[in-house]
């Protein structure tokens, strides 16, 4: 599949440039108001 074909081009400097975003983002679950799931 292309997905695949793409993934073997990323450089590694590349990988890591969300991960800021998700870090806010998995801090945010945390602390929302209503959980669903308990973890």
């Amino acid at each position: 599949p292309e997905a695949i074909v793409k993934s073997k081009e990323v450089s590694l400097d590349e990988i890591g440039r969300s991960q800021p975003a998700f870090s806010i983002a998995s801090s945010l679950h945390e602390t929302q108001y209503t959980r669903i799931f308990r973890s």
